[in-house]
């Protein structure tokens, strides 16, 4: 796979990756004005984000930014960084929306 194909698959996902984010952060609001989700990170530490948030967008943001520094310089280390937390970030936004319906559903 080309360099340039590699960056329009990630920046693609990233574009789903947020649009989930922005779905699941505004459920966390709704929960925090409800006085629950009383944490103070999406992602327990150790991680492989070095963005510690109550909120999944931040961590949007520092994969956007990965890619953006991977655009400039292509390592495979960071390639494989980058797509290890684009899964870490798309699993844990999936059990998100999974508990959320069955929240909803109770």
């Amino acid at each position: 796979m080309k360099n340039h194909d590699l960056i329009a698959k990630l920046q693609a996902h990233l574009k789903l990756l947020y649009q989930r984010a922005i779905d699941a952060d505004q459920q966390l609001e709704g929960l925090h004005q409800q006085g629950h989700g009383k944490f103070s990170a999406i992602l327990n530490q150790p991680t492989l984000f070095s963005t510690q948030a109550d909120r999944f967008q931040p961590y949007v943001f520092e994969l956007a930014e990965k890619v953006s520094q991977l655009e400039k310089e292509m390592h495979q280390d960071q390639i494989n960084l980058i797509l290890r937390c684009m899964q870490e970030l798309t699993l844990l936004l999936e059990q998100f929306k999974s508990m959320a319906r069955t929240q909803a559903q109770a």
